[in-house]
């Protein structure tokens, strides 16, 4: 019998071609949940790359935003901003979106290119659609949600993308790196002791085990930050920075572009088809909110006055709670639906002004509707304020952050559970015994079967 080998090429291949899907997955998760922080902000710098012919040679001004994740010498992503015009002024007529992710090195790219030629707002008091929707460059567009925000505002979210473009050098480290791991996990558990007849079903027990049990971590882990934050005192606290980068000049408040604007989840069939704005409520360890609105401007910008609002900002309207948790990646969510509901304006405020704040400051009762996703945690603390969220128990698992946290606590999982078994496996072979077994093999022909068990000295 010929002597098996450890490593084969097909688990060579495949291994490689895995360590690519994380590689992909991983630049993924940064770009589009990396917090940014405001590094450089350089006069007159270069386009961060190449741009269309009818742009300016030169952007007006540029920032860039970086993640340092793990390391200061390996940065998660990294977000880059220049904008510019032909005439030189402070406008943003052409305007673009770099994000470089990946880990440890840059991989993957993502370049969202604006052309404003009417100060970047449409007729209906809406952002514009990017000028390179849809291509290959502008990478994979998620839902909002699915994202932080980001500097700028609506534009800056729709700058959060999936890169779908390779930087090859980062792209083949990354993937080496990913590929040796996984075929160190594959080389334990090939060298498994086998149990029973040459079978491989074993080893698909061992590999839906340690899944089984790397899901269930992910499970406890966020569903435990959950509980954390409804419990502690103060309950349900969130926290953000006004004045960090990736908060909106309208404090935490975007208008959301018409054509991407989307309710996370169901909605009765009274309520518009989509929300109109988007509110980064904050965050707590390992858990996050959003609120979405059909109308009226979110709470979190409820003190905040702008002139670009309009005469809507402070009309009734329909909300929705999203609530994430999860480490280090969100993989639940919960939802729950509001509907505002105004007593009729009584005359005595003559200013509109003051009028619309104590509108919005809650005259009126928020209606709660129900939750999505989710099952209602009765011994949890009230809330405190009626914006506040029900303790809604998030079930509702999000692809990504289910995938890679899950993948994330498979390691250790597996190295507990195979490596006494492959170094028992290891040991047995050195000793000349049977694999499977332990008996000794010594005097046999090197591809006899065991007298004991039947199998090999190399048992698959």
């Amino acid at each position: 019998m010929a002597r098996r080998r450890l490593i084969p090429w097909w688990l060579l291949v495949g291994c490689l071609g895995g360590g690519a899907v994380v590689t992909v997955l991983v630049s993924w998760a940064m770009a589009l949940h990396s917090d940014t922080r405001l590094v450089t902000r350089p006069a007159k710098p270069e386009w961060p790359v190449e741009v269309g012919t009818g742009w300016p040679a030169k952007p007006r001004f540029g920032t860039s935003l970086h993640r340092l994740h793990a390391s200061e010498y390996f940065p998660g992503a990294t977000h880059e901003t220049a904008w510019g015009n032909h005439s030189g002024n402070y406008s943003g007529d052409y305007k673009l979106f770099v994000t470089r992710a990946g880990w440890p090195l840059l991989s993957m790219r993502s370049a969202l290119l604006f052309v404003h030629p009417n100060n970047r707002i449409d007729r209906d008091g809406r952002h514009d659609v990017p000028d390179n929707e849809g291509t290959f460059d502008a990478g994979w567009r998620v839902a909002f949600e699915h994202t932080r925000p980001q500097e700028s505002g609506g534009d800056g979210w729709l700058g959060r993308r999936a890169p779908l473009r390779p930087i090859w050098p980062g792209f083949a480290v990354n993937s080496l790196l990913s590929g040796a791991v996984l075929l160190g996990l594959s080389i334990l558990l090939r060298l498994q002791p086998p149990r029973k007849a040459r079978t491989w079903r074993p080893r698909w027990n061992g590999l839906l085990t340690v899944a089984a049990f790397a899901a269930a971590m992910n499970s406890f882990v966020a569903l435990g930050l959950w509980a954390r934050w409804q419990f502690r005192i103060p309950s349900r606290e969130l926290h953000y920075d006004l004045r960090r980068a990736g908060v909106s000049v309208e404090q935490g408040a975007a208008t959301l572009p018409m054509a991407f604007a989307d309710w996370p989840a169901d909605v009765p069939a009274s309520w518009p088809s989509g929300p109109k704005w988007i509110g980064w409520m904050g965050e707590s360890p390992g858990v996050r909110m959003y609120e979405f609105t059909s109308e009226s401007v979110p709470s979190v910008a409820a003190g905040w006055i702008h002139v670009s609002w309009g005469s809507g900002a402070f009309n009734d309207h329909q909300m929705m709670l999203v609530v994430q948790t999860g480490w280090p990646l969100p993989c639940l969510q919960s939802e729950e639906l509001l509907a505002h509901d105004d007593p009729p304006d009584d005359g005595k405020e003559t200013d509109e002004v003051l009028r619309a704040i104590r509108k919005h400051h809650h005259t009126g009762p928020l209606v709660r509707t129900g939750g999505g996703a989710g099952v209602l945690m009765t011994s949890a603390p009230a809330p405190s304020s009626s914006r506040d969220p029900q303790a809604f128990v998030p079930l509702r698992p999000l692809a990504l952050g289910m995938v890679l946290n899950t993948l994330l606590f498979a390691v250790p999982i597996a190295l507990v559970l195979w490596a006494p078994g492959a170094v028992r496996t290891l040991r047995r072979r050195r000793k000349g015994c049977c694999a499977a077994c332990g008996y000794s093999l010594a005097g046999l022909d090197e591809g006899a079967a065991c007298p004991e068990c039947g199998r090999g000295r190399d048992a698959d």
